[in-house]
């Protein structure tokens, strides 16, 4: 028997569209995302599926990653398949490459690298797909030159970060930098809590001195 956890919320998937230009709500689900793939790093995993069908928004935007099916725990973990958000199959899988198609596709409405059905002719979906990923890069490994201007936006830097397979430390800093209050959920437990009592005392210190400019306006009436 198998017991896993009722999740109530939607699947990213069923969402997706309506997070259309919300940069907000693209870094709020990113930057959990992020965090569970470092997660899973610390103990070895690669999940190598990582899909809107995979992932899921509970009533509290919580974001929980789905269906370990094809994870591994290999030093050099192999893409498996032509999953649409996968590694090309010439690299090795890797979950922040999912991420940023992930990213650019909340933000813009669309799969950076979906094949249109009058360009798959007589070839299979699957293949088109692999194909399309091969062009994403050049020799050097980096992001080809005709997919500069899609990257352009305002989360275009992080997209292609995540998409080159850049150091998490980089991809970390370009979260704060777009929004500083993903600053936390980078933060240990006793960090949090240092920061909570910091700001619990600037609030108690500033609601003191209204009080006391309260009673002084008071006094002057």
């Amino acid at each position: 028997v198998i017991i896993m956890d009722y999740i109530e919320g939607n699947h990213l998937a069923d969402i997706m569209s309506a997070l259309k230009g919300s940069l907000g709500e693209t870094l709020h689900i990113g930057v959990q995302l992020f965090n569970g793939i470092i997660s899973l790093r610390e103990y070895g995993i690669t999940h190598r599926d990582l899909n809107p069908r995979n992932i899921k928004v509970d009533n509290y935007g919580h974001v929980k990653i789905l269906d370990f099916g094809i994870a591994t725990d290999q030093e050099e973990p192999k893409q498996i398949d032509a999953r649409s958000y996968g590694s090309p199959k010439t690299k090795n899988a890797d979950d922040f490459f999912s991420l940023g198609l992930l990213l650019f596709e909340m933000y813009n409405g669309y799969h950076l690298i979906q094949p249109r059905a009058k360009d798959i002719g007589s070839s299979t979906h699957a293949n088109m797909i692999a194909e399309y990923k091969e062009r994403l890069f050049d020799e050097d490994g980096e992001i080809s030159h005709q997919y500069h201007y899609l990257l352009n936006g305002k989360i275009g830097s992080l997209v292609r970060s995540c998409l080159e397979g850049d150091d998490s430390q980089n991809i970390e800093k370009q979260f704060i930098s777009l929004n500083p209050d993903n600053q936390f959920y980078f933060m240990r437990k006793a960090e949090l809590i240092d920061e909570l009592a910091h700001h619990k005392a600037w609030l108690d210190e500033a609601r003191k001195e209204i009080a006391e400019l309260k009673e002084r306006l008071g006094e002057d009436e």
